[in-house]
């Protein structure tokens, strides 16, 4: 267990989780991993027995009711989804300051420098390397971003070193360092770039910042994307899933189909769930 998982277990240890009766479930995140032959979105989940995760597929039916810490199950969030007490908590100080990039106390963990491509559009970010506690955990990043085909510098690199290259690169080549909703959904059936146009921008930002590391590429196929009506918000979320690309999940309820960000699900309560 790291550090601050250690810290964020002391501090929820024996606290009273989902205090409100008619929710029995907490989404805290997402992500992909191998169902059959291929990779498919599982939401994770919380509760007073403890913390899980199930695919999505096929037909669903969720009941939502109200936002809660993704750590403790109180009521009311920060921006960075966790209450007041879990923020002002060791861990979540830890936490705090590592999502912000300005840790303090040392982080002993490498981090990766990332280029990642959705379509026409591009985006340079962080992650640690063993994200999730597992060698090359960054993958699972590039994939809930979306990414059809990514670079990924690797080397030596702390939170702070990592944290300055991402901004100069995004200063100097202009690639922004966040892709919002309305990017990804007005560019899903853009051109994509190829990987050597990737590798080459890697081999130059590596040679303007005379940085010692390594290229790593990655492509990543995803089912096609399909035209929908709206993007969902609401309390009932009921459909069947037809295609899927990083946090964006297409469902059809047999009159339209829609997409659901999966970033927006993340705290939401749940009364009830069909999977």
């Amino acid at each position: 267990m790291s550090e601050q998982s250690r810290l964020i277990s002391d501090f929820i240890e024996g606290r009273s989780l989902l205090t409100y009766p008619d929710v029995g479930f907490i989404i805290s995140g997402f992500h992909y991993k191998e169902f059959f032959d291929g990779m498919i979105p599982y939401l994770e989940y919380f509760s007073n027995d403890g913390s899980g995760s199930f695919p999505l597929f096929g037909e669903v039916y969720f009941e939502f009711s109200g936002r809660f810490c993704k750590w403790c199950g109180s009521p009311g969030v920060s921006d960075l989804g966790i209450c007041d007490a879990c923020l002002k908590s060791p861990g979540g100080m830890i936490y705090s300051a590592i999502v912000k990039g300005y840790p303090m106390v040392p982080i002993s963990h490498n981090y990766i420098i990332y280029i990642g491509s959705f379509g026409s559009l591009l985006k340079v970010g962080i992650s640690r390397f063993d994200r999730g506690g597992v060698d090359f955990g960054f993958v699972s990043r590039l994939l809930e971003q979306g990414f059809d085909k990514a670079v990924v510098l690797v080397g030596d690199f702390d939170l702070f070193d990592a944290r300055e290259i991402e901004a100069e690169v995004s200063r100097f080549y202009r690639i922004p360092d966040k892709l919002y909703l309305s990017d990804k959904l007005n560019h899903l059936s853009d051109d994509q770039y190829s990987l050597e146009e990737l590798y080459s921008i890697a081999s130059d930002i590596i040679s303007s910042f005379s940085l010692n590391c390594s290229i790593y590429s990655f492509a990543f196929d995803w089912p096609d994307a399909l035209d929908f009506s709206y993007v969902w918000s609401g309390d009932i979320l009921s459909g069947k899933v037809v295609s899927f690309r990083g946090n964006l999940v297409f469902f059809d309820d047999g009159s339209d189909v829609f997409v659901v960000d999966l970033n927006s699900l993340i705290n939401r309560g749940i009364i009830s769930w069909e999977v």
